[in-house]
C-alpha cells in the first residue's frame, strides 16, 4: 500500500510540473492569463459538482440571481462558502490548486480569498459583463484565480481576456452583473470602464475552448467577460481565488463582492484572519521520475 501511495505522489507531481511549465509560467505573468489543460482530474471534478449540490441546496451569504427571465432560467453566483462546504475546502486545500497558484506567482504564501461558483442556463440573456476581479473585492495585493471547467465549453461561450491588461497600473470602476450593467456604488475614486470594442481592436484577446477538467489562470487585474449561455444545457463553472500573503484588507462598501460579513479586520490589516488561511504547500516535493 505505500508503494501505491508513493507512486500516486508521483504521479500528481509530475502533472502538475508538467502542465504548469516554465511556458506557462511565463505566459501568465507576461499576459495575465494562460491556459492549464487537463489539471483537474475527473476524482476532483466528482468533488466539485457534489460541492456545487450542496451549494445550490444551502447558498450562502453572497449568493445572488443576477438575471432572471421568468421562465426559471437564472444567471446566479455564489462566493465564499468553503467553511461551510465539505467538498469546496477539500478543494481549496487540497488539490493541485494552491500548488499551482504558487507557481504562477512565484510566491509559496498564499491565503485562500474565496470560492466562486457561476451558473448560466442555456438561453438565459446574461452576457458577464467586462471587468476586473479584483476592485470588486475588499482587498489590496495580488490575487491568481483558477477558473475549473466543469464540461466542455466552446470557445464562444468561454472567457475572453485582454492580454497584458494586468500590467496597465489601471483600475476599472466594477459594474454590475444585471440584465442592464451600470456602475457600482462606492467606486467612483476609479476610473470608468473603457470601450472594450476598440480595446479588442487595439489588443490580443485570449480565448480558449476548454474541455472538463482544463483550468484558465488569469490575475485578478486582467480585465475579462464572456457571453450569454448559448448552449444546450446549463452552464457551470468554479473559481478557486487565491491571495498572494502580504495583501491587505479594504473594505469597499455596499458595492464590494464578496462580502465576509463575520471578518473583524479593519482597513489596511494584513489578511490574516480565519477567513483568509495560509495554505500548506510543503507536502508537494519538487518533481521526479516514476
Amino acid at each position: 500500500m505505500a508503494n501505491v501511495s508513493v507512486r500516486r505522489v508521483i504521479r500528481r507531481v509530475n502533472t502538475l510540473h508538467d502542465i504548469v511549465n516554465s511556458r506557462r509560467i511565463e505566459a501568465y505573468r507576461r499576459d495575465g492569463a494562460v491556459l492549464l489543460p487537463n489539471l483537474v482530474s475527473e476524482e476532483w471534478l466528482h468533488t466539485l459538482k457534489e460541492g456545487i449540490e450542496d451549494n445550490l441546496n444551502n447558498p450562502g451569504p453572497n449568493a445572488a440571481v443576477w438575471v432572471s427571465d421568468g421562465q426559471g432560467r437564472m444567471f446566479f453566483e455564489d462566493a465564499g462558502v468553503w467553511r461551510h462546504n465539505r467538498a469546496y475546502a477539500r478543494f481549496m486545500f487540497e488539490s493541485l490548486m494552491p500548488h499551482t497558484a504558487s507557481l504562477l506567482t512565484g510566491k509559496e504564501g498564499l491565503r485562500v480569498f474565496f470560492d466562486n461558483l457561476f451558473i448560466k442556463d442555456p438561453g438565459i440573456d446574461a452576457p458577464t459583463p467586462w471587468h476586473q476581479d479584483l476592485p470588486y473585492t475588499p482587498m489590496h495585493g495580488e490575487m491568481c484565480s483558477l477558473w475549473v471547467a466543469l464540461e466542455d465549453i466552446a470557445a464562444n461561450y468561454s472567457l475572453d481576456l485582454i492580454a497584458g491588461s494586468h500590467q496597465w497600473g489601471r483600475s476599472f470602476r466594477p459594474v454590475s452583473f444585471t440584465a442592464e450593467p451600470v456602475d457600482k456604488p462606492g467606486f467612483n475614486i476609479l476610473e470608468r470602464q473603457p470601450n472594450v470594442e476598440q480595446l479588442r481592436e487595439e489588443h490580443a484577446v485570449l480565448n480558449w475552448p476548454v474541455s472538463a477538467g482544463d483550468v484558465i489562470a488569469f490575475d485578478g487585474m486582467t480585465l475579462h467577460g464572456s457571453a450569454s449561455n448559448g448552449a444546450a444545457r446549463r452552464r457551470c463553472w468554479f473559481i478557486a481565488r487565491y491571495a498572494v500573503d502580504g495583501a491587505v484588507y479594504i473594505p469597499r462598501g455596499p458595492g464590494e463582492y464578496p462580502s465576509f460579513p463575520d471578518c473583524a479586520l479593519s482597513a489596511g490589516m494584513r489578511l490574516d484572519a480565519p477567513q483568509f488561511p495560509l495554505v500548506e504547500l510543503s507536502d508537494l516535493p519538487p518533481p521526479v521520475h516514476d
